[in-house]
């Protein structure tokens, strides 16, 4: 990586890595919130068995809601920081006057908030499902 005549690198590049760092960060959060999510099935998958079979052994079973719960709480979190992310890339290109890039970066942004106000509608019905709906 270049570094200036100092040593330390410029404030732009520190910055850019910052953002990279946060990214990876908020990629592994996703990875997480998926991976609760593949658990969450596999209980439901467990829920159904023993209904078929034993009911009274799905009682030893965990809820799944809090735990579907955290995996979108998750989610929503890493959505919200890409909107930013691309928000503020939006109002970077408009600052330099680049018509291509500015209609690439709204277009990349309305994309983001959709898919956020997505995750939030499915938030919201997950909240407000019993728990029987859930373990179906």
């Amino acid at each position: 990586m270049p570094e200036n005549k100092t040593g330390a690198f410029s404030k732009e590049l520190c910055q850019q890595l910052g953002i990279l760092s946060k990214s990876q960060w908020y990629i592994i959060v996703t990875v997480c919130a998926i991976l609760l999510s593949y658990y969450s099935v596999g209980i439901i998958k467990q829920k159904l068995v023993c209904t078929a079979t034993d009911p009274e052994l799905c009682q030893c079973l965990p809820k799944v809601m809090p735990i579907q719960a955290l995996s979108n709480i998750m989610i929503l979190l890493a959505l919200f920081f890409y909107v930013g992310l691309s928000g503020e890339s939006l109002r970077q290109a408009k600052r330099q006057c680049n018509p291509r890039q500015v209609h690439n970066s709204s277009l990349n942004h309305t994309a983001n908030l959709l898919v956020l106000i997505a995750g939030m509608i499915r938030f919201g019905l997950l909240v407000t499902q019993d728990d029987t709906e859930l373990s179906l």
